[in-house]
C-alpha cells in the first residue's frame, strides 16, 4: 500500500512508514540502529508523499547495499540518506513497468500530472552526475573507464529528445489529444488533463496500466469521451492489463473482463465481470436493493425499491 492509498482511507501514518524503513535498514546494517529523524525523517516522508511503495524503497536500499559491498569490506553503517538516488531510480523503473495515470479528485489540483515528468535527457544528466561522483575516489584505476562512459552518455543526451518522437506522436493521435499536444498542462480542461495523464502513463509501453477513478469530476461529455478511449485501449494488445478503480458501474468501459467488488475494505465478490456486476452482489455491497442492467457493453445501476 502506498502513502496515498493510506491517506485515501484516512490511515496514513508517516511514523509507521518511517519505522518500517528504519527496521529494514537496521537489519541490513547487521542490527546497527540507524534512526530516521530530522532531515532523514523529512526525506523518507517525502518518498511516502510521492506514493513510493515500501517494497520499492526496500529494493532501492538493497541496490545501494549491493554496490556498497562490491567496493570491499564495509567501513561504516549505511544511512538512509545515502540510498535516495537508488530509491528514486527503482521508483522510475517501477513507474515505467506499471503505467499509473494520476487523476486528482474533484476540486484538487493534479499536482503530479502538472509537473513535467523526468525526461530522458534529464535522466542521462543524473547518470553523468553519479558517474562523476565515483571518479577520483581512493581507487583511481577506473578513472579512465569512467571518463569514457561519461563522454558516451553525455554525447547521447544531445539526441535523446527525439528518441520517443514517433511513439509519442502515435500515442497522441491514438488518444485524440493532438490538438492540445503543444498546450501548457495548466490550460487544459479536466477531460483533456485525464487523457494526457493516461498518455504519459502509456508512453513507456507498460504491461499494466492503473487507473484510479479516471472519470471522477468530469462532465457527461468528457466522461463519455474518456470511456470511449478506454474501451479502445481495452481492445488493443498493449497494455496487456488495465486495472480501473471506480465507484460507478457506468464508468466501466466495454471490454473489461473481470471485476472485484469491495465493501468496508473486504471483497464481496470477484470473478468474470458478468457474474460480479449483478444486483445481488451490489446490493450486498451497498446494503440496499440494486437493479443492474447491461446495454451496449455498459453497466447501469439504480436502487430498485
Amino acid at each position: 500500500m502506498t502513502a496515498e492509498d493510506s491517506r485515501a482511507e484516512g490511515t496514513f501514518d508517516a511514523d509507521e512508514f518511517c519505522r518500517a524503513i528504519e527496521t529494514y535498514i537496521c537489519r541490513k546494517n547487521d542490527g546497527h540502529l540507524i534512526r530516521i529523524v530530522g532531515p532523514a525523517f523529512e526525506q523518507v516522508c517525502g518518498w511516502a508523499t510521492r506514493g513510493i511503495p515500501i517494497n520499492v524503497v526496500i529494493r532501492g536500499i538493497d541496490r545501494y547495499f549491493e554496490r556498497y559491498y562490491a567496493r570491499g569490506p564495509r567501513r561504516r553503517p549505511v544511512r538512509i540518506e545515502f540510498c535516495e538516488a537508488d530509491v528514486l531510480d527503482v521508483f522510475d523503473e517501477w513507474k515505467r513497468a506499471v503505467g499509473v495515470a494520476r487523476t486528482g479528485l474533484p476540486g484538487e489540483p493534479d499536482e503530479e500530472a502538472a509537473r513535467q515528468p523526468q525526461t530522458l535527457p534529464a535522466h542521462l544528466e543524473r547518470v553523468v552526475a553519479r558517474l562523476t561522483t565515483l571518479r577520483g575516489g581512493a581507487d583511481r584505476r577506473l578513472d579512465a573507464v569512467l571518463d569514457e562512459i561519461v563522454r558516451e552518455v553525455d554525447a547521447a543526451r544531445g539526441g535523446a529528445r527525439n528518441l520517443r518522437g514517433d511513439a509519442r506522436a502515435a500515442l497522441v493521435e491514438r488518444l485524440g489529444i493532438d490538438h492540445v499536444a503543444d498546450h501548457p498542462f495548466r490550460t487544459l480542461s479536466s477531460g483533456e488533463r485525464r487523457r494526457v495523464s493516461i498518455a504519459r502513463a502509456l508512453l513507456p509501453d507498460p504491461e499494466l496500466l492503473l487507473l484510479d477513478e479516471p472519470a471522477a469530476g468530469l462532465d457527461l461529455g468528457a466522461r463519455e469521451t474518456l470511456i470511449r478511449d478506454l474501451a479502445a485501449l481495452a481492445a488493443d494488445d498493449r497494455p496487456e492489463s488495465i486495472v480501473l478503480v471506480s465507484h460507478h458501474v457506468e464508468e466501466i468501459p466495454p471490454g473489461f473482463g473481470h471485476a472485484l467488488v469491495l465493501a468496508d475494505g473486504r471483497a464481496v465478490a470477484a470473478g468474470p465481470i458478468d457474474e460480479v456486476m449483478t444486483g445481488d452482489v451490489l446490493g450486498r455491497a451497498y446494503g440496499m436493493p440494486i437493479a443492474v442492467e447491461r446495454r451496449d457493453g455498459r453497466f447501469w445501476a439504480r436502487r430498485s425499491d
